[in-house]
């Protein structure tokens, strides 16, 4: 079979957004919990949404909302550098070093989450800048993609070149659509560890599928 017409970073793209879709409404849940057991005691947060608990509902959604923004500026900042030096890296050295960094990072961010998550009561919520961070500072998605997206249009011919990067970018939208679903199958099975658990599965996994299937092309 041709080169152009063999699976290369289908994969890796497939899984990572997979575990982004995954992260986003788990993410959102753990930090909503910890805002609300910073500020109030355990039993108005395990009743939150009883009238009588509005105001309190009101102080934690505000403060949530901070902290999902903060979470999003430090995740996309560092990314806009990260993604320009993996791009000249990429150009002179190949893709396949700047393709491992994003699930390298998102591997240790999902480490702090899991952290957060089974030590609930003693971890500041602020811990989900720092995981979000080192996500960006490995290239986060932008940065998958863009070399996920180079190293395809490297491998294969201009006959296949348009299928193949439509190929491709169906692995977002597959993400997309089982990502959420399978997180939530996951919280309600097993708890917000487990679902951290399964997202660092899915970066480890991308890491591993790199390493050994994924051959680095010079420019």
């Amino acid at each position: 079979m041709a080169i152009g017409y063999k699976i290369t970073v289908e994969p890796v793209l497939f899984l990572y957004m997979l575990a982004v879709f995954m992260l986003y409404p788990a993410l959102q849940d753990l930090i909503y919990t910890k805002v609300c057991l910073q500020d109030f005691a355990k039993r108005i947060c395990h009743d939150l949404y009883n009238p009588e608990n509005r105001e309190a509902l009101d102080l934690v959604q505000t403060g949530s909302s901070h902290w999902v923004l903060g979470s999003t500026l430090m995740l996309a900042l560092p990314s806009i550098v990260t993604a320009q030096f993996l791009g000249s890296w990429s150009d002179t050295y190949g893709r396949k070093i700047p393709m491992l960094l994003p699930p390298v990072g998102a591997m240790f961010a999902s480490l702090l989450y899991i952290i957060m998550s089974v030590h609930l009561y003693q971890t500041p919520v602020s811990l989900v800048l720092l995981a979000s961070f080192l996500t960006g500072l490995c290239g986060g998605f932008t940065s998958c993609i863009l070399t996920c997206m180079s190293y395809v249009a490297q491998v294969s011919s201009f006959r296949t070149r348009t299928v193949r990067v439509g190929i491709l970018e169906s692995m977002i939208f597959m993400g997309g659509t089982i990502g959420p679903l399978l997180g939530g199958w996951v919280q309600e099975a097993g708890g917000r560890p487990a679902t951290f658990t399964v997202i660092m599965a899915c970066h480890a996994a991308i890491v591993i599928y790199i390493i050994l299937c994924v051959r680095n092309i010079p420019p």
